[in-house]
């Protein structure tokens, strides 16, 4: 018997450069660029080198094409909380849930 997806949002598999911003728990300001896997309304999953540990509060950055206006980057940022991490084998990347406490949207340079 298949299982039902229970997933209250549709997943996209689309490939967008991320950025990630948090604070370790000693303070230190900690950074890591990363590809998202796949994005909804209500998160991403994200593959990157660094990453913090589960519950963490992430400031985050999106950057994607822009559809409307040519040659535009739309940046998406916001901040969220790490859902979960993977630990992917045969390499130094891990794979992050990030749930989405919110976000705006802003044309780079605009």
């Amino acid at each position: 018997m298949e299982k039902a997806d229970s997933r209250k949002y549709v997943r996209y598999p689309r490939i967008f450069s991320v950025a990630l911003r948090w604070t370790s728990k000693t303070g230190k300001q900690l950074y890591s660029d990363g590809l998202t896997r796949d994005i909804s309304a209500g998160g991403m999953f994200v593959f990157t080198n660094k990453y913090p540990q589960r519950s963490t509060i992430v400031h985050y950055e999106v950057y994607v094409q822009s559809p409307q206006r040519r040659g535009s980057i739309l940046r998406i940022a916001g901040f969220g909380e790490i859902l979960r991490v993977q630990r992917l084998t045969g390499g130094q990347w891990h794979g992050v849930a990030i749930g989405f406490s919110g976000h705006t949207v802003r044309v780079a340079g605009a």
